[in-house]
């Protein structure tokens, strides 16, 4: 899923508090535009619904050393928990 303009926004004032690279130090962070997701472990076998869990993430990496740190969509606000529409677009903070 790619963010909007609203969502980047969002993102970008919610994580404001990042100064820079937590393994190099380094301050050229970027935020990728796609969301991915991360899905629960099941012994190799790949589960499509059903009660397996899956995350939504947003990645932010550093430009010097490439570390990637990665945030719950959810937990910011991108998405919401029950209609996964982004908040943002339907007027919640």
């Amino acid at each position: 899923m790619k963010l909007t303009d609203k969502q980047k926004q969002l993102v970008a004032k919610k994580l404001s508090i990042l100064k820079g690279c937590p393994v190099c130090n380094g301050h050229l962070l970027t935020m990728s535009d796609t969301l991915f997701e991360v899905r629960e472990f099941n012994e190799g076998n790949l589960v499509i619904g059903g009660n397996s869990a899956i995350y939504p993430l947003l990645a932010i990496s550093c430009k010097d050393c490439g570390h990637t740190l990665f945030f719950n969509a959810i937990l910011l606000g991108v998405l919401s928990k029950n209609t996964k529409q982004s908040e943002s677009e339907n007027g919640k903070k």
